[in-house]
């Protein structure tokens, strides 16, 4: 599937990153597979976004959250909730 066709038009992706193929979802970074979307969620314990580097070590194309870390090597998309 298209990353753009998993949110809805309130997520903000760049046009370029919009055709990026994903074959599954993840919210936790140890489960990642090749081609996985991690979505980098605040909890109550821990931000993911401290896992994104991992997530993307093992294989994830694109990241979603709510707000982007700081020299990501794969499309982010924001979102609010």
């Amino acid at each position: 599937m298209k990353l753009r066709d998993l949110f809805s038009d309130d997520a903000a992706i760049e046009p370029q990153a919009e055709a990026v193929d994903v074959k599954g979802l993840s919210v936790d970074s140890r489960a990642v597979k090749p081609g996985d979307l991690f979505f980098a969620l605040a909890g109550s314990k821990t931000d993911g976004s401290r896992f994104v580097d991992a997530a993307i070590s093992s294989g994830a194309v694109a990241v979603a959250g709510d707000h982007a870390p700081t020299g990501l090597r794969v499309p982010f998309v924001t979102i609010s909730n």
